[in-house]
């Protein structure tokens, strides 16, 4: 069973300003609106949650913060949450803002941040991209807009990869360690070097409940000696993964802890 975890990925979004199509078949022209409410994105964050059974349910949850930068209030309306698989196909699920910000107003040059926008696909390599799309009316503005951000994710952990891993168990202490890794499909393999400069094998993979590490520790192999990483957080920077964090455990001497590693 895996624990439920967050993952920031560490991004910010861009932010577009869509008009909504006018609605009627006149011609006659409309006056300019000059009032106008400005919401930029400042924060987009996605998190994913490691199922508690393996039937393949990842739980995606977004993170918006909101901020006012025209000198305008603005009423909220839907919050959309867009989830894209690999083959470009679309899933949306849409929350009234309170629900989302708990409220459904901002203030002039005020902010809102949305915790927890979430939705479940099946399973995690069938994620390419998430976005969020917020609706609003300015003040004394006729016309709704929105304001929206997207990144597309792509799950690679290949390569270099630092932080305090416990490579020299029996003492179970952790140092600043060297995970190379080279991902093809769904299996991983690579090693692992200690700051000592001790270098051990690694296999691992993904399957529809996370992300297992294994290390083999101190040659010739004794299982005791070794560590399995349960990573149950990606981040993600720039739409590409870009943080593991999870726990580690040897089965033998009972020692468990968490790990963060940062691509290099």
């Amino acid at each position: 069973m895996h624990s439920r975890i967050a993952l920031p990925c560490g991004f910010v979004a861009s932010v577009l300003l869509l008009p909504l199509a006018g609605c009627g078949g006149s011609d006659s022209p409309v006056a300019p609106d000059h009032t106008t409410a400005a919401l930029a994105v400042e924060q987009f964050t996605v998190q994913l949650t490691a199922p508690d059974a393996d039937d393949g349910a990842f739980v995606v949850e977004a993170g918006v913060t909101l901020r006012e930068t025209a000198g305008v209030g603005a009423t909220l309306s839907v919050v959309t949450l867009t989830l894209t698989d690999t083959a470009g196909v679309p899933t949306s699920i849409e929350l009234e803002a309170a629900e989302a910000f708990g409220a459904n107003r901002i203030a002039p040059g005020g902010t809102l941040t949305a915790g927890r926008i979430a939705a479940t696909p099946r399973l995690l390599f069938a994620l390419a991209g998430v976005g969020v799309r917020v609706g609003f009316l300015a003040d004394g503005a006729r016309q709704a807009a929105s304001a929206q951000a997207s990144t597309e994710l792509s799950i690679d952990v290949s390569g270099d990869w630092t932080g305090d891993l416990p490579l020299r168990v029996p003492a179970g202490q952790a140092q600043l360690g060297v995970l190379t890794l080279d991902q093809s499909g769904e299996a991983v393999s690579g090693s692992a070097t200690s700051a000592d400069g001790f270098r051990f094998r690694v296999t691992g993979g993904f399957s529809t409940s996370g992300f297992d590490i294994y290390i083999y520790n101190y040659p010739p192999h004794d299982p005791c000696l070794d560590v399995w990483l349960d990573v149950t957080a990606i981040g993600f920077r720039d739409g590409h993964t870009d943080r593991l964090r999870g726990r580690w455990n040897n089965e033998c001497s009972g020692g468990t802890g968490t790990f963060e590693l940062r691509r290099r």
